[in-house]
C-alpha cells in the first residue's frame, strides 16, 4: 500500500533491507543504497534511515501513472523515520507517526543457492491448447555464459551468480528473425523479460524428489524450471547447423561484454560426426576429415580433437556478402574444437581459443 492506496493494477515494489545496504524495485527502476556511517538502515529501537537511493535510469511509459508512483515511493521511502513490524506486514512511518507504505513478508525460497554451472532446465508451463508452443529452456554453462531456446529462437546470455544473487547481465538471440505466431512471439518476450529482471534464484528438492530452479524477478514473478530432458542423447545422431559464434571480451568488465554473430542471413553452417569422421557444409564448400590419418577423436568424456587435415571442395560464393569470411572463421576454428555438451537439442562446442559455437540439430 501507498498512502492507503494499493499499487497500480499490474505493477509492483519491494525493499529488501539488509545491515547497513538497502535494494529495492520502485516499479520501473532498480535502486540501493548504503547509510554512510555504517548504522542499520532499520535499527532495533524501529528508527529507519534511508539515504537517496542510486536508481537505474529506465523511463517506463506504461501502464499510465507509473512514473509518478515509482517517484512517490522512493520519496516517502526517504523521508521515512520509522517502521514496525505486524505479522508479515512491515509498516514504513513519517515523522508524525503516520503510515505511508505497506509491505507484505516475501516467502524466503526454501531451497539453498548451488553452484549454477553445468545445471539445465526448462520453464515448468503448460503448452498451448495446440500444443506447438514449446517451453523455454534455459542451460548454464562456464559460470558466465547460458544458451537456451525461447518458444521461438534460441538465444545467448551473460550472467552473474553470487550467493542467491542472481542477474542476466545480456542477452541475446542467435537469429534475426523468425517465423513464429503471435503466441510463440509473446512467450518469448515474456521469457526474455522475465530474466532480465532476475534478482534471485534457489534450487530444491520437491516432495516428488525432483529437483527444480526458480527465480525471482524484480517485478514479483517467480519462474520455475523443472530439470532438462535430452532429445538427442548423442552427438553422432544428427546433423547440427550453426546458429552463432560467441565469445566474451574481458575490456575493463570483471564480466566481460558478450559478443553473438549471427550468419549471414540466407547462409547454412553445419557438422556431423560420426564413424567416417567429421564433415558438413561451411556455407559455400563441403568440409571433411580424413580419420584414416587419426585426425579425427570425438570422445565420451565431451573432448574434440580434430586436426588440420580438413578436406574442402573447391568453389568460391560471392553471394550473400560476407559467406566466405564467415567460412573462413569457421574452418579456421575446426580444428581448435576441444569440448562439447549436448542441452536438450542444442550442441555448445568450445574451441581453444575461448570462442563458444552454438548449434542446433536438424
Amino acid at each position: 500500500m501507498l498512502d492507503g492506496s494499493p499499487p497500480i493494477e499490474g505493477t509492483f515494489a519491494w525493499l529488501k533491507v539488509d545491515g547497513h545496504t538497502y535494494s529495492g524495485f520502485d516499479g520501473c527502476n532498480t535502486f540501493g543504497g548504503k547509510s554512510e556511517d555504517g548504522t542499520p538502515v532499520a535499527s532495533v529501537d524501529g528508527e529507519f534511515t534511508i539515504t537517496p537511493a542510486v536508481s537505474t535510469l529506465i523511463g517506463c511509459e506504461f501502464p499510465h501513472g507509473i512514473m509518478d508512483q515509482a517517484d512517490s515511493y522512493l520519496e516517502i521511502l526517504e523521508h521515512g523515520e520509522r517502521f514496525r513490524l505486524v505479522d508479515d506486514l512491515l509498516e514504513i512511518l513519517d515523522g508524525g507517526g503516520e503510515t505511508r507504505l505497506v509491505f507484505v513478508r516475501q516467502v524466503p525460497f526454501s531451497g539453498r543457492p548451488v553452484e549454477l554451472a553445468g545445471t539445465e532446465w526448462q520453464l515448468a508451463v503448460e503448452n498451448s491448447a495446440g500444443g506447438d508452443v514449446k517451453a523455454a529452456t534455459l542451460a548454464f554453462l562456464d559460470g558466465r555464459l547460458a544458451v537456451g531456446l525461447t518458444a521461438c529462437r534460441s538465444y545467448v546470455a551473460s550472467y552473474e551468480a553470487s550467493g542467491e544473487r542472481l542477474d542476466f547481465r545480456s542477452t541475446s538471440m542467435t537469429e534475426y528473425t523468425a517465423s513464429c505466431s503471435g503466441e510463440m512471439r509473446e512467450r518469448e518476450g515474456r521469457f526474455t523479460d522475465d530474466l532480465s529482471r532476475a534478482i534471485e534464484y534457489s534450487i530444491s528438492s520437491e516432495e516428488d524428489g525432483i529437483r527444480r530452479l526458480r527465480i525471482r524477478t524484480s517485478r514479483g514473478r517467480t519462474m520455475a524450471f523443472d530439470p532438462l530432458a535430452h532429445e538427442v542423447e548423442s552427438v553422432s545422431d544428427v546433423e547440427w547447423r550453426l546458429k552463432a559464434f560467441v565469445s566474451v571480451d574481458q575490456g575493463d568488465s570483471d564480466q566481460g561484454l558478450l559478443r553473438v554473430t549471427r550468419l549471414v542471413p540466407g547462409t547454412e553452417v553445419t557438422v556431423g560426426f560420426g564413424e567416417g569422421g567429421v564433415g558438413g557444409s561451411g556455407g559455400c564448400k563441403g568440409y571433411a576429415s580424413q580419420p584414416e590419418s587419426g585426425g579425427f577423436l570425438i570422445n565420451e568424456d565431451g573432448s574434440i580433437d580434430i586436426d588440420d587435415d580438413i578436406v574442402k571442395t573447391l568453389a568460391l560464393c560471392t553471394d550473400p556478402v560476407g559467406i566466405m569470411e564467415q567460412e573462413k572463421r569457421y574452418t579456421e576454428l575446426l580444428p581448435k574444437f576441444e569440448r562439447y555438451r549436448i542441452y536438450g537439442d542444442l550442441l555448445v562446442v568450445h574451441t581453444e581459443d575461448g570462442t563458444v559455437l552454438l548449434f542446433q540439430a536438424e
